[in-house]
């Protein structure tokens, strides 16, 4: 598919089935090493079906999630 932007559509559910999920230690030395805190803001582009995005969540962040394919951002949408 040569539209980058609808290379995950037909293929948005399996990836968030079966797409691992990120270490809580990589999470938290990403969190740590940006000094975030819980109730800061952040953004997250490309943000696919929101696996990054719910590990900000759970350690109080605000994030605008940002993900042009409308079949991995409904996947996104879901989760909150």
């Amino acid at each position: 598919m040569s539209d980058p932007i609808q290379r995950f559509s037909t293929r948005a559910a399996a990836y968030a089935r079966f797409r691992p999920q990120y270490p809580a230690t990589l999470v938290d030395a990403i969190v740590h090493g940006l000094g975030l805190r819980p109730g800061g803001r952040v953004a997250e582009l490309g943000a696919g079906t929101g696996i990054f995005s719910a590990r900000l969540l759970e350690r109080g962040l605000e994030v605008v999630a940002v993900e042009p394919d409308a079949d991995c951002a409904c996947r996104s949408a879901w989760r909150w």
